[in-house]
């Protein structure tokens, strides 16, 4: 679990912090089955990959022509109409770009959704990105980096909602004859707001971007908090799992 402070959208992004109040990790007894290979995200994809707020690569005014955006279609998402704008790399520059398609509410023109991914044409520069560190003599192979972010009207505001990010990559021991592939997927809900804080996250107390979550994660857990209630099915929903576990803290 963490806290977020977020500022408005007229307010930069200095203020901004991400805190980790509950944590827990769960490894394999079996030393071959972890791979230490560690990567970005994490905690701060809270306001790292909130883009609307955030929007540099994608929709600053700087780099908003380096896409080439098309309208695909209507579509409905509740009960509202919505214009799909598709959009992919026109230009090539030191570091990936992407490409994905935006959902905006016809009538307010605020983002509800956006689904991208970053583009593979040089895998060099995914790696770059996206690793932090691995072992020696492992060759590391990004196969894909895909986004997902929805944002909630309240009270006639576009707010923050969900992000979901999945990494697919490969591993190519030197000497070993297969290569193994991997998935890592992060998740991020909002399940409470407060519109006027009662304090803003120290800057001490927050989960910097180059930390490595699995280095720090063992600072915050609480064997009381999460009691029984410690792992969450492949197949069921962040919100649905949130949703539970804060039932167990009122009873």
């Amino acid at each position: 679990m963490t806290d977020v402070f977020k500022t408005t959208h007229k307010e930069d992004t200095s203020r901004e912090r991400t805190r980790i109040s509950k944590g827990r990790q769960l490894l394999s007894p079996k030393a071959r089955d972890t791979l230490a290979v560690k990567l970005v995200g994490g905690p701060t994809q809270a306001t790292a990959l909130d883009i609307v707020k955030n929007p540099y690569p994608l929709l600053d005014p700087e780099t908003v022509d380096w896409y080439t955006y098309e309208f695909t279609e209507y579509i409905t998402i509740g009960d509202r109409l919505h214009y799909v704008i598709t959009f992919r790399p026109r230009v090539s520059v030191p570091f990936p770009l992407y490409e994905g398609s935006y959902y905006i509410d016809r009538e307010s023109l605020s983002f509800s959704r956006m689904e991208f991914n970053t583009e593979m044409r040089d895998r060099r520069k995914v790696t770059e990105q996206i690793l932090r560190k691995k072992p020696a003599g492992l060759e590391f192979k990004p196969q894909s980096v895909t986004y997902l972010i929805t944002y909630r009207t309240i009270e006639g505001k576009s707010q923050l909602n969900y992000i979901f990010n999945e990494i697919k990559f490969q591993c190519d021991w030197k000497k070993k004859w297969f290569r193994t592939n991997y998935t890592v997927t992060s998740e991020m809900v909002i399940t409470d707001r407060y519109a006027y804080p009662t304090e803003i996250i120290p800057y001490k107390d927050s989960f910097r971007s180059h930390y490595i979550l699995s280095d720090k994660i063992n600072n915050f857990y609480d064997e009381n908090f999460w009691g029984a209630y410690n792992i969450i099915e492949p197949t069921e929903s962040l919100e649905n799992a949130v949703r539970k576990l804060k039932k167990m803290q009122w009873h």
